[in-house]
């Protein structure tokens, strides 16, 4: 045998003890992550998280748009964690939420063990975690957080954040049968039609990233226009497909 065909022989036996091993090992490494992030409430750093700094507010540091820019890009990128020295607290992210739930959703569907107490939990705080004082139901970060042209405070809802929370409630609908999740998530999508749609110079898309934007980001565009269409045929009573399909053709016309 030459030493090409040795080396495959032995990638091949090495790949399927990894195959074999793969299923034990992942769900044992899932649990203890899940008890991490359980026992911290679910919060955590957000790369973006900078203008959160309890000090630098103090001291006038983020009066400036500039200021604010450079500060959050040099947190992100830092190979450091200043963030106990900067006195930026863990926070719970809506986003960050509602990507935990759909991830238990689907290893609960792979027949990895969970208490569903967990998907429970967060389900509740993310009806909780609704952005306040709003009649609709929609979502925004835990953090302010500074875009090229305007200051976006905290909990302002965003068109991204609100999609990723309704598709996760919509994913725990039938894992949950006894809640009413299908409300918020229409909600969510209503939201989305009356406050983020806009029609003009013969575009038709969804404003990224609150009411008051005008700018078109395709990826946001259809994010946007999944969960509308996707909210019509889970309630097949609330047509909300036309300004989906004229967002998406839309964004496929620039591709």
């Amino acid at each position: 045998m030459s030493a090409k065909s040795t080396l495959a022989s032995a990638a091949s036996a090495r790949a399927k003890t990894c195959v074999m091993a793969t299923p034990v090992a992942v769900e044992v490494v899932t649990k203890r992550l899940l008890t991490y992030c359980q026992e911290r409430h679910w919060a955590g750093a957000d790369p973006y998280d900078a203008l959160n700094s309890d000090l630098l507010a103090r001291f006038g540091v983020l009066d400036t748009t500039l200021v604010r820019l450079f500060l959050t890009q040099l947190l992100k990128r830092l190979p450091w964690d200043l963030r106990p020295v900067l006195r930026i607290p863990p926070a719970q992210n809506p986003k960050s939420h509602a990507l935990f739930l759909q991830s238990l959703l689907r290893l609960s569907k792979l027949g990895v063990d969970f208490d569903e107490g967990s998907i429970r939990q967060l389900v509740d705080e993310l009806l909780r975690m609704r952005a306040p004082n709003r009649s609709a139901w929609c979502w925004g970060y835990s953090f302010p957080w500074q875009s090229r042209n305007q200051l976006i405070a905290k909990g302002e809802p965003n068109l991204v954040c609100t999609v990723f929370v309704a598709n996760a409630l919509l994913d725990a609908r039938n894992s949950l049968p006894d809640l009413d999740l299908l409300t918020p998530a229409v909600g969510a999508a209503r939201y989305i039609a009356d406050e983020l749609f806009r029609s003009d110079a013969g575009r038709s898309y969804f404003a990224y990233p609150l009411p008051t934007s005008s700018a078109a980001v395709h990826n946001a565009n259809l994010l946007a226009a999944h969960l509308l269409v996707r909210v019509s045929r889970a309630t097949r009573g609330i047509d909300l497909e036309g300004p989906a399909i004229r967002a998406a053709q839309y964004s496929i016309s620039q591709s």
